[in-house]
């Protein structure tokens, strides 16, 4: 498996495990008079995906859907399928990202809204459908 689809668990996880998994290494600041149910013990912030992971079509020079891990948001809704182009995430595009900027992109707070611009192909590549989804961070 190459690096942008392997699953490894360390701290420096390639971009098709960002789309599930909390992510380390990142301290969200919140004022401190708020209230927020979501914050584990340690103080910070938990961050999730919504059970996709990606891989790099280097060819095309796009991100793909990799897999969609049951029973996660993206799965749930029945919309996402495995090797839909992923245009945008929450209106960045993403085409030209990093693994970083895409980690960054699809992780979020649990329980936020996700937005995702996917291009759909059908096996002859003959046509091509837009989808607009919208899942919830953590949701399942």
């Amino acid at each position: 498996r190459d690096r942008q689809d392997s699953d490894n668990g360390s701290n420096h996880r390639p971009a098709s495990e960002w789309g599930d998994k909390p992510a380390s290494g990142r301290e969200d600041r919140q004022d401190s008079d708020s209230q927020d149910s979501d914050r584990p013990a340690s103080g910070r912030e938990e961050r999730t995906g919504v059970g996709l992971t990606f891989k790099r079509d280097g060819a095309k020079g796009v991100w793909k859907v990799g897999s969609i891990k049951e029973p996660q948001a993206a799965a749930m809704c029945g919309r996402v399928q495995r090797g839909d182009t992923v245009v945008s995430i929450d209106g960045k595009l993403c085409g030209s990202m990093s693994t970083e900027a895409l980690a960054a992109a699809a992780v979020g707070r649990r329980g936020s809204a996700c937005r995702l611009v996917l291009l759909h192909s059908d096996p002859n590549g003959e046509s091509i459908v837009e989808k607009i989804v919208e899942l919830v961070r953590g949701g399942g």
